[in-house]
């Protein structure tokens, strides 16, 4: 998953932000957000409001389709 979003995050920087979140330097995102399996994925709409999340592994379709459902137009 991380070398999916490690390629992804470049692509399309101008559009959306993507973040990596340690757990084990950051055990408060893991309660806040209710987070029991790595990876999980959780896509932000504003600041806090969670818009969807998924656990496992994605591919780069995958997290596009979110994208797009939450109105993001990922077309270069």
């Amino acid at each position: 998953m991380e070398a999916v979003l490690r390629e992804f995050a470049p692509k399309y920087k101008d559009k959306v932000n993507v973040v990596k979140i340690d757990l084990d330097e950051n055990p408060q995102y893991a309660y806040e957000y209710r987070v029991t399996v790595v990876p999980t994925t959780i896509f932000f709409k504003e600041e806090k409001e969670v818009y969807k999340g998924f656990t496992g592994a994605a591919d780069e379709n995958r997290i596009k389709e979110v994208f797009k459902e939450m109105g993001v137009d990922l077309d270069e």
